[in-house]
């Protein structure tokens, strides 16, 4: 029989874990922390579990290690690796950055799934507040859900900011949803406000108490948001109404890991439900399953459902791709209401114990062992990090354009999908990126290369193009103003030159 393989798990503070499967996955595993880590011997103390007992004991460094620290700090996982060997260790960062993962989501397949978002700056909130009117202020490098503020400029022009008081406050009970319904029924009634007027006008004079500040002063508004945001790094983004079940917001939390093939799956998910009077739902009032949140009078359904799915496996792949090595995460995605899905925010750590909510063991014991299985694949000899953790990218776009077509989205499905080198020779004969009758540049099919041609598309906003035309081709010169930099004037010095053809 095959000696098992030593499995780390880091953490601030070493415990005995609730769920684990090590005995069925025949490995041993480490719990334990930096203070454990002897790095002149090389050994680590911490709790051992054998498959039958938890003891504290000191041993070799593990084959492989899963970082649960919530953390943005990579000195140790960093140390370790260099230790133990390449793509032996998952979860370099659990504490994302909300800015950065934005960056680098806008830049491929998820881009029409974003809210338009932008580093807080003091000088541009009201502009911004002008454009869209409605803002969310969050910090960028995740606070709980805490310090979250919702921003408005009104139509009589007065400046306010709200703070959701589930959110400031208090945490929710995690026995709530025990209560019966007539109990819950009795709760709504007395704090009902029209979900219309908190989503939509935010004019409600029951909402008053909850706006910190109130001013038709731009400068004191500016001011007093400066002091709420103090010297750290917060973003805003457009306020997207979300559908509401049961007159209250809802998100879906999607969780995504890597199973024990080094391929990123779905492991399950949750909905959470704010309270009637929430803009947020990261203080959750409820906690449902899928199944009962399909049940509910809203507009998720099935199919949705599965796109949204969909869409995480993207954004995992994507985040994978461009920082260092991550095995799970949760992906909050918001629907509007008109039915189409908002990615709300990524979690490095993704709080699975809220799963433990809903009356679904198997889902709770999955995504504890999920992590287990992959590192015990890193664990085994035959895993190479080059070659297993790199090439779910065009699986993972080809299913994402397959559900854009059958909502309608994607009109030319035989485009493209990855534009590099190795595809450039795979795209069919009939895409010239010409058109035979007058020589013009066909965007919608046209190579990098040849689209660099067009006046100032040069290398950056040929990617752009490439990205765009994968979600929704172009039907106008007007189109070209949904590329970064291009605004009217460039528009129309393109359209000037008549050299593009929108077939």
């Amino acid at each position: 029989m095959a000696k098992k393989p030593l499995i780390g798990i880091l953490v601030k503070k070493p415990t005995k874990l609730r769920y684990l499967e090590a005995n069925l996955l025949n490995i041993n595993l480490l719990v334990f922390n930096s203070k454990g880590i002897d790095w002149d011997k090389q050994r680590i103390r911490g709790y051992l579990f054998d498959g039958t007992n938890w003891k504290m004991k000191s041993c070799q460094f593990p084959a492989a290690i899963y970082n649960r620290r919530y953390s943005s700090r990579q000195h140790i996982v960093t140390r370790l690796e260099g230790i133990i060997g390449k793509g032996k260790i998952f979860n370099f960062i659990t504490r994302l950055d909300k800015w950065k993962v934005h960056q680098i989501l806008q830049k491929g397949a998820i881009l029409d799934y974003l809210p338009d978002t932008y580093l807080f700056h003091e000088n541009n909130l009201l502009d911004l507040l002008s454009k869209y009117r409605k803002l969310i202020l969050k910090p960028c490098v995740g606070n709980l859900g805490r310090r979250v503020y919702l921003i408005e400029q009104t139509m009589d022009k007065k400046y306010k900011l709200y703070i959701d008081k589930n959110n400031a406050t208090r945490k929710p009970s995690p026995k709530k949803h025990f209560f019966s319904n007539q109990q819950n029924k009795r709760s709504t009634e007395m704090t009902k406000t029209s979900t219309q007027k908190i989503h939509a006008s935010l004019n409600n004079k029951q909402l008053l108490e909850q706006a910190k500040i109130i001013t038709k002063n731009p400068k004191k508004f500016k001011k007093g948001v400066s002091d709420l945001v103090k010297n750290d790094k917060f973003l805003v983004q457009k306020f997207i109404p979300l559908d509401q079940t049961d007159e209250k917001i809802y998100d879906i939390r999607i969780y995504v890991q890597k199973n024990d093939k080094g391929k990123w799956t779905v492991t399950g998910g949750i909905s959470r439900v704010g309270s009637v009077t929430s803009y947020i739902t990261n203080m959750c009032t409820d906690i449902k399953s899928f199944i009962e949140i399909l049940e509910c009078d809203n507009n998720l359904s099935v199919k949705i459902l599965k796109k949204m799915k969909t869409l995480s496996i993207q954004i995992a792949n994507e985040i994978d791709r461009e920082t260092k090595h991550i095995g799970e995460l949760s992906v909050d995605l918001g629907l509007d209401q008109h039915g189409k899905p908002w990615l709300i925010e990524v979690n490095g750590l993704p709080q699975r114990r809220i799963a433990e909510r809903i009356n679904d063991p198997k889902l709770v014991r999955d995504l504890y062992t999920m992590p287990l299985k992959y590192a015990q694949f890193l664990a085994s000899e035959s895993s190479h990090f080059n070659d297993n953790f790199l090439d779910t990218d065009d699986l993972s776009r080809k299913k994402l354009i397959k559900y854009q077509e059958s909502f309608g989205e994607v009109k030319q499905s035989n485009l493209p999908l990855i534009n590099d080198s190795r595809k450039k020779s795979a795209l069919p004969d009939q895409l010239s990126s010409y058109s035979s009758t007058n020589d013009k540049i066909l965007i919608n099919s046209a190579t990098y290369e040849t689209l660099q041609k067009i006046h100032q598309i040069g290398s950056n906003r040929a990617k752009q193009i490439i990205q765009i035309r994968q979600l929704k081709p172009f039907n106008s010169y007007d189109d070209l103003q949904t590329i970064k930099g291009i605004g009217l004037t460039l528009a129309t010095e393109i359209k000037l030159r008549d050299s593009v053809s929108f077939a």
